[in-house]
């Protein structure tokens, strides 16, 4: 198609006949397809937008890998559920197909634009017998409601008194710090990886962190190059 519009629109009169369809993006070009993902949303149809989650560029062009674009489409009534690494973003593209036939509730499938989508890693792929088992065939035809997967990850100690929230490719960085503390002796502490962003669930999170929980701090990704700004 010659833009993202272009694609949202035709996407979006695919999604109508019945059949299903997905498409990719990031940055700007996630913003084009804003009119449509209300649309979309609205009629509580099955779909889901994989993207490579970037900074959108308010001067020259950015390649930064934060969630402005993602946070831009908050409102349009699309789930958004996260990844934090290409395994992950293998396993929760295949969930989040699932899920919106389920829940009749489009999703935004994100993950770090250049540092997960750029990245080489070894998978363990999902056969075709696990797809076939994951995805109901009767949902395809007769999509009915239910739950999201996964809303929420824990990580660390169970007892934890210190706890890290955080979504995205730095989830990665933070399990890793967990577990080097643990083997140095140091308890406490504990990592809540984000998935399901929209809808976000008070509930579930309050259920994800540990008891013991006295302090929380709360890891969000910003546009680096904004802080050369004026």
């Amino acid at each position: 198609m010659q833009s993202e519009a272009g694609a949202a629109g035709t996407v979006h009169g695919a999604l109508q006949t019945g059949a299903l369809t997905t498409t990719f993006t990031a940055s700007q070009g996630l913003l084009l397809m804003i009119p449509n993902m209300f649309k979309i949303a609205g009629e509580l149809t099955p779909a889901v937008f994989h993207v490579a989650a970037r900074a959108v560029a308010t001067q020259a062009l950015s390649i930064f890998g934060d969630h402005s674009d993602v946070m831009s489409v908050r409102s349009t009534g699309f789930a958004l559920l996260s990844s934090s690494s290409v395994q992950e973003a293998h396993d929760m593209a295949a969930i989040a197909h699932a899920a919106t036939l389920r829940a009749r509730v489009p999703f935004v499938h994100f993950f770090d634009g250049f540092r997960t989508s750029h990245e080489v890693a070894k998978i363990r792929l999902l056969s075709d017998d696990d797809l076939r088992s994951l995805v109901d065939d009767r949902l395809v035809l007769a999509p009915a409601h239910g739950p999201p997967l996964r809303l929420f990850d824990v990580f660390g100690d169970p007892n934890a008194e210190r706890v890290l929230v955080v979504m995205g490719s730095a989830a990665e960085t933070a399990r890793e710090t967990v577990d080097f503390l643990a083997a140095r002796g140091e308890r406490g502490v504990a990592v809540v990886q984000v998935h399901l962003f929209r809808p976000f669930s008070a509930e579930h999170l309050l259920a994800a962190l540990p008891r013991t929980t006295k302090r929380i701090a709360e890891l969000v990704v910003q546009d680096l190059d904004r802080r050369y700004d004026s």
